[in-house]
């Protein structure tokens, strides 16, 4: 859920919140720069979703949508996960996965007055 929150702020915002960390691996697939994280960001953004296929624990999977307020500025996120392969992109599941989650996060965010 993070990873979609942080793909709806200003880079400034993220470079300055991450600042005084380091980006940790936590598996294989976790970005350990800030250009990694950067890409990671982008495609989240394009996507409006973040997926996680054992991006932290193997055998998990989820996928986040951002909650956006009244400014469409981001201040939650919601996420389903379960079993890895409902989340993998050959899923038979992924893209009602998808639809579920992003719907929900636009009805969330419209009640805030949200744009969407």
């Amino acid at each position: 859920m993070g990873r979609i929150i942080l793909a709806h702020m200003p880079r400034a915002e993220v470079r300055d919140l991450l600042a005084d960390g380091k980006l940790a691996a936590i598996t294989s697939r976790t970005a350990v720069t800030f250009e990694q994280l950067e890409r990671q960001l982008d495609a989240d953004r394009a996507e409006g979703l973040a997926w996680s296929v054992a991006n932290y624990e193997e055998g998990i999977g989820s996928c986040a949508a951002v909650i956006l307020d009244h400014s469409n500025r981001p201040v939650a996120a919601i996420s389903l996960s379960g079993r890895q392969s409902a989340f993998e992109p050959n899923s038979d599941r992924r893209q009602a996965i998808a639809d579920g989650v992003h719907s929900t996060a636009q009805r969330l965010s419209s009640l805030l007055g949200a744009q969407v």
